[in-house]
């Protein structure tokens, strides 16, 4: 009688078990809307340890479980067998899948058996779209009232940790296949729109930061430029089936979430308004600091260790990825982003008008946060409908952010520049006086300068010094410049210099007037038939004179042209530093290079060789020198330097020496227009008489 009712207990048990296991082996799911909905789990039957290669003979024959036996089957692959009857009057019904990468359906209705071939993202066929599918989403035919069974095949090789949880990698949803269509171009819109709507943020708040430099700017374009990651990566996975290694947007998380902590200490003052919580969002930037690390070692693992094959041994975690699980990693910003929006809604009560509109910034993201967990709390099991609604929520949450960012920026630059302006006024009304008389004293101190300045340059009758003819511009850029012309004889030998000192204004005068008087010192010592020994002199007096052995770092100096000749002769020697000589005989324009290495400026061994160009006079040839400050000036449409080609143009244009200059300074003056004149110029031109002509 014992063993009898033995026997009885283990009979039920078996038949309970039976019934357990084979629970929803005839339940049907029924699609009673057009409206796409998730399919419950509990109408999932299973299938493991099978190959994908399976027909739809082996499957219909095969022994189907209610549960999944072990989580292994996430990467080893299993089966989903799903019964559906369509009660709708459509008869084109599509089966919506998640985040796969690996797929083939197998279904069967009154017609015909439909077998897809498996697809694959990582192999070289791989398209984002067919007839009878798109990304990783089937066109189902179900007539109406009709059981269609569904065979579903899921895994995930490399592994995606992310999505090895029961309904996160074999999630499923059906609809309307032209909705679901629809639904999967608009999302790859909604890509195209978020990514091109958080370049342009980002370039336009990088602009900002650049004219500004209001370190707000940067902090905010970083963060959007860092939010590119996902929509670039999902858009790619998606179109082009590309496999991204999905612990990178934990680090990306990291870093953006020490971005936008830097971002709230700048844009808050939290160091001179809250120095306390500025210590302790330091602390907070340290950790995600730590984060990025750790999970940039993790990546490193990816896909080939146990820990992105073996399941049973590292099983799902239900705070996320990560050796830190990431969703416990986000809680730290998730504080500081609340507390952000406590402490900008404290300075709006004091009056601080930027803070108003970063209340409801930071608001924002606190309402809509929660939201990014509502797929893994299966929030949103109802309905697929809601999942959408759920992303266009969230893109209009980020534009409203960025609108709203902007105005407090805009805010916060309009406070700062009034701010600056009543204190310049201040300082201006308190400086006005003392400035007019200080400027009042220079005027005349800069006045004295020039008459001293124009004392020094020679005066003299030039067809006694054997010039035929002399046309000149001196012109300096402020009272007083750094431009200075210099004539000597001695026998019948005649030297003309002209130089561009170091700088213009005073500093460049005080130039002039040093070297004006060294060179009187150089006619006394040295033949003014070499001109060459002329400029050596010269750079030797002007060394010793500022003491450059003494000084080191000196920006003292010049460039010059040395010009000496002989009636008696019909000869004219040329040397230059750094300036060249022009001269015009028989309708043909020459140039005479002088040596690349300017007078002064540093302690040189002597003597120092300049190269000298010997030109006859017989053909009463018309020379010109000119400093670079006539070369370098911008103007023109273009605004570009005038230089020397346009001089050469010039002077080949008329044969009149008179009308030469003239033409030259009109057409500079022109040129300038209104632009700001940059340097000190100087033009001279000549004509030596010859021995012959003036007997």
């Amino acid at each position: 009688m014992k063993k009898l009712s033995l026997l009885s207990i283990i009979l039920i048990f078996i038949c309970t078990f039976s019934l357990k296991a084979n629970e929803n082996k005839d339940k049907v799911y029924q699609v009673i809307s057009e409206e796409s909905t998730n399919i419950p789990r509990e109408y999932y039957s299973f299938l493991e340890n099978v190959s994908y290669q399976l027909t739809h003979k082996d499957l219909s024959e095969a022994s189907w479980t209610s549960k999944m036996k072990t989580p292994q089957s996430f990467y080893d692959g299993y089966w989903v067998r799903l019964k559906v009857k369509n009660k709708t009057d459509k008869v084109n019904l599509g089966l919506v899948h998640r985040w796969n990468f690996e797929k083939r359906i197998i279904y069967k209705n009154s017609n015909k058996i439909y077998s897809f071939p498996l697809v694959r993202s990582i192999y070289d066929n791989y398209t984002h779209r067919s007839e009878d599918r798109i990304w990783y989403n089937y066109k189902i035919i179900m007539p109406k009232d009709e059981l269609v069974e569904i065979y579903s095949y899921f895994r995930s090789q490399p592994l995606d940790r992310n999505q090895i949880f029961e309904g996160g990698l074999d999630w499923m949803a059906i609809g309307l296949w032209q909705d679901i269509e629809f639904n999967e171009i608009m999302r790859l819109l909604g890509y195209v729109v978020m990514i091109s709507m958080l370049i342009c943020f980002g370039l336009y708040f990088l602009f900002y930061f650049v004219v500004s430099n209001e370190r707000s700017y940067l902090w905010i374009s970083i963060t959007l430029l860092v939010g590119l990651y996902p929509f670039i990566t999902w858009m790619l996975s998606s179109t082009f089936g590309i496999r991204f290694n999905y612990i990178y947007g934990a680090i990306g998380l990291s870093v953006m979430s020490i971005v936008l902590i830097k971002f709230f200490q700048n844009l808050l003052s939290f160091k001179q308004i809250f120095p306390r919580t500025y210590y302790v969002y330091g602390i907070v930037t340290k950790f995600y600091f730590f984060c990025a690390f750790i999970y940039f070692y993790d990546s490193l693992q990816y896909p080939n260790t146990e820990l992105y094959k073996d399941i049973i041994k590292y099983p799902h975690h239900p705070w996320g990825v990560g050796t830190i699980p990431m969703n416990l990693a986000l809680i730290p910003v998730g504080l500081i982003l609340v507390s952000a929006v406590c402490i900008s809604y404290l300075l709006w009560r004091r009056g601080d008008k930027v803070a108003r509109y970063l209340f409801f910034t930071f608001l924002v993201p606190v309402i809509i946060f929660p939201t990014a967990f509502m797929d893994m709390w299966f929030l949103f099991e109802a309905g697929y409908t809601l999942k959408v609604i759920k992303d266009v929520i969230q893109v209009l949450a980020i534009l409203l952010i960025l609108i709203m960012l902007g105005m407090a920026l805009a805010q916060k630059l309009n406070d700062i520049k009034q701010s600056a302006i009543d204190l310049l006024e201040d300082k201006v009304l308190s400086r006005t006086k003392a400035l007019t008389e200080a400027n009042q004293l220079i005027t005349k101190s800069v006045d004295s300068a020039s008459m001293i300045q124009n004392a020094i340059l020679p005066k003299f009758d030039y067809q006694e010094h054997g010039f035929e003819e002399l046309k000149y511009l001196w012109m300096p850029r402020d009272v007083v410049g750094g431009d200075f012309y210099w004539v000597g004889k001695k026998g019948d030998w005649t030297c003309l210099m002209v130089a561009d000192c170091t700088g213009h204004g005073i500093p460049g005068a005080f130039m002039t007037l040093i070297s004006t008087t060294l060179l009187n010192r150089v006619k006394e010592i040295v033949d003014l038939s070499h001109p060459d020994q002329i400029l050596d002199s010269l750079d030797f007096l002007l060394e010793e004179t500022l003491k450059f052995d003494e000084n080191t770092g000196t920006e003292f100096g010049l460039d010059g042209g040395v010009c000496c000749f002989s009636r008696k002769q019909s000869l004219l020697r040329f040397a230059g530093a750094k300036m060249n000589l022009y001269y015009k005989a028989a309708n043909e324009i020459f140039e005479l290079k002088g040596n690349k290495k300017s007078l002064g400026y540093v302690t040189k061994p002597h003597p120092q060789s300049f190269d000298v160009h010997d030109v006859s006079l017989s053909s009463s040839p018309t020379f010109y020198l000119f400093s670079d400050g006539l070369t370098d000036q911008v103007g023109g449409p273009k605004k570009i330097m005038y230089g020397k080609k346009r001089i050469i143009r010039k002077i080949g244009e008329i044969s009149d020496l008179d009308l030469t200059i003239q033409n030259i300074s009109q057409d500079f003056e022109q040129y300038q227009g209104k632009n700001r004149r940059r340097d000190d110029i100087s033009l001279f031109g000549f004509r030596v008489s010859n021995q012959e002509e003036t007997v």
